[in-house]
């Protein structure tokens, strides 16, 4: 009985070591893949930080020149709106100029009649 009883000690020590093995690999196994996996998330995480940014910075600057495309666009048009009453107001004033030099009398000098005392502190219209 001796016998089986040492032998029965050195398979449960055989066992017991090889389970303890095992659970170390385990744990060493598991803690290299987990290190791995983690690496693999920062990588990720860091290559969709870096798309972002450059996506970020491309609609950032597509929407810097669309708004100053149009700021450009209303600026031009306010400048031709306002050539264009320059162009209207020298076309009038030419045509003002012709007549007052080609009918001369009639914009002959007319007399002003001086103000009036008794119209003291009244409103009163005068047309010229």
């Amino acid at each position: 009985m001796k016998r089986t009883n040492g032998l029965l000690k050195r398979v449960l020590n055989i066992v017991i070591i090889s389970m303890v093995a095992i659970t170390i690999l385990t744990i060493i196994v598991i803690s290299v893949l987990f290190h791995r996996m983690q690496r693999i998330h920062i990588d990720a995480e860091d290559a969709k930080q870096s798309l972002v940014s450059e996506r970020s910075e491309e609609i950032m600057i597509k929407l810097a020149e669309e708004s100053l495309m149009k700021t450009v666009v209303w600026a031009s048009d306010k400048v031709d709106d306002e050539f264009w009453i320059l162009e209207h107001d020298y076309l009038v004033l030419g045509e003002q100029v012709k007549d007052v030099l080609g009918n001369p009398d009639h914009y002959k000098t007319l007399p002003v009649e001086e103000p009036k005392s008794e119209n003291q502190g009244e409103y009163t219209l005068q047309l010229l």
